[in-house]
């Protein structure tokens, strides 16, 4: 199934998590990883879509007055969980280093948006996705994610973006999602 299969499938009152779980149904064997946990929201998701497969977290928990959240709050949150949690609290270049040998299967980017931050995720991680492997990367139509999106495309097999679904858990205005397989 290609990605656009996969995500366009979407309404406009299916919550995001829904696109997640088909990317993970069809996804190669691997981790999943998320880069940037914000609010904690998406890292449970992924948590209750990804089966048995291991779920792993990153954030320097930097910026978490943002989302008004206390970031011990999100950790003793996801601490709680009934499966066990791997949260990497640590900026993304000492994840991307401690991560190596790990097979990445679906690789969520929603770090630092600026463009030399989102170049040196997609920098960093990319060679860790699984060839086949799946990475989603939030909020891609903020210029800097989109640039670095572009220069990663000669290593791309498909690549598709779709508007993220408005309201439902998440209360952000509309963002675009992109969803990218690793060239095998």
């Amino acid at each position: 199934m290609t990605l656009p299969d996969l995500c366009s499938r979407t309404t406009e009152d299916e919550p995001y998590y829904d696109i997640l779980a088909r990317l993970l149904e069809h996804a190669v064997d691997g981790d999943v990883v998320e880069v940037g946990l914000g609010a904690g929201y998406t890292h449970l998701v992924l948590h209750r879509v990804a089966g048995e497969r291991r779920v792993i977290g990153i954030d320097n928990l930097g910026n978490q007055e943002l989302f008004g959240v206390n970031p011990t709050a999100i950790a003793e949150h996801i601490y709680g969980m009934e499966r066990q949690p791997y949260l990497l609290l640590m900026n993304s270049a000492e994840a991307a280093a401690f991560l190596e040998g790990f097979p990445i299967a679906l690789l969520f980017l929603d770090g630092d948006h600026r463009y030399d931050a989102a170049r040196e995720d997609m920098e960093r991680f990319f060679p860790l996705v699984v060839p086949g492997g799946t990475i989603a990367v939030h909020d891609s139509e903020q210029l800097g994610v989109r640039r670095a999106i572009e220069e990663t495309k000669p290593l791309v097999s498909e690549e598709f973006t779709w508007p993220a679904p408005d309201g439902g858990a998440d209360s952000y205005p509309r963002t675009m999602w992109t969803a990218i397989t690793k060239a095998e």
